[in-house]
């Protein structure tokens, strides 16, 4: 009898820690929270949209929960935004969860920028996606390419849910208006942004830096700790050319952050591209450029 006893409550606490299936219904899933703040602007309350890399994780380590698979069995479609390690580790597992789950590519349209070259290792060198290997993944960080992965989310989600298109049309035209708003800031700033210099430790800003004619100068190396000779380099020319900050990252440790800051007396200024807010991260960087 005691055993029985004991099987029924392995059984029940079996259960209660299973996760229960998610609700059928309209709903996509996304990579970033970025994505998630764009395609609810567009889809509505209508559409659930999953994320899969929650606040603060980094996307080149994150692997999804159990939960977060059970999710996209009920995923029309998986709304990619492009290159991220995450997506190129994860997306051939996410297809066999759901085979019959459309995948589309938020990056399409965009002029991607590739990522460090060995032939290049200077500080702050970007180059095309022609010359190196890889492709630089944070092409949200670009009023001017938002405004193309809005147009894509647009076509994306009217392919997935073609009775809707007239309320995606709708908000898709007051999304862009917020849109605008936040490439009219840049713009009218332009010409005090040009030619501007900034360190950041994960280079995550190379898109906006392309598209006002910034530098920008990346602490990380190869995507790895900066080895001492890439911090001595870094500290050379933040002095030539008097950069008085450094951009990190929330996902980042500020330890390596902090010895150069001590070395070129610069401000550490936190940022985190991988807001949900993504408006109100847009504008927070632009005053903090303009102010250093």
């Amino acid at each position: 009898m005691r055993s029985v006893l004991i099987i029924a409550l392995i059984i029940a606490l079996s259960s209660c820690n299973t996760t229960p299936p998610a609700k059928p219904g309209k709903a996509v899933s996304v990579s970033v929270l970025p994505q998630k703040y764009f395609v609810e602007a567009i889809a509505g309350e209508g559409i659930k949209v999953n994320v899969m890399i929650p606040p603060g994780a980094s996307h080149s380590s994150y692997e999804p929960t159990a939960r977060q698979m059970n999710l996209l069995v009920n995923s029309q479609a998986y709304l990619k935004i492009g290159h991220l390690d995450f997506e190129l580790s994860w997306m051939p597992r996410f297809g066999g969860v759901n085979p019959g789950m459309k995948i589309f590519d938020l990056s399409e349209g965009i002029d991607l920028i590739a990522g460090e070259c060995d032939h290049h290792n200077e500080p702050g060198h970007i180059h095309s996606q022609e010359e190196g290997k890889g492709i630089d993944p944070h092409t949200w960080m670009s009023p001017g390419n938002v405004k193309i992965i809005a147009t894509n989310i647009l076509n994306s989600l009217n392919s997935i849910f073609p009775s809707d298109s007239t309320v995606f049309r709708s908000n898709f035209n007051s999304f862009m208006m917020t849109v605008d708003s936040v490439h009219a800031l840049y713009n009218q700033n332009a010409s005090k942004l040009k030619g501007r210099s900034f360190i950041i430790y994960h280079p995550a800003l190379a898109y906006l830096a392309r598209d006002y004619g910034m530098e920008q100068i990346v602490l990380e190396f190869e995507g790895k700790e900066p080895p001492p000779a890439h911090i001595k380099a870094i500290i050379d020319l933040a002095k030539e050319k008097n950069i008085g900050f450094i951009f990190v990252q929330k996902q980042f440790s500020l330890d390596n952050s902090r010895s150069l800051a001590k070395e070129i007396n610069a401000e550490i200024i936190p940022i985190d591209p991988m807001d949900e807010n993504w408006k109100e991260q847009m504008i927070e960087i632009l005053n903090h450029l303009l102010a250093n």
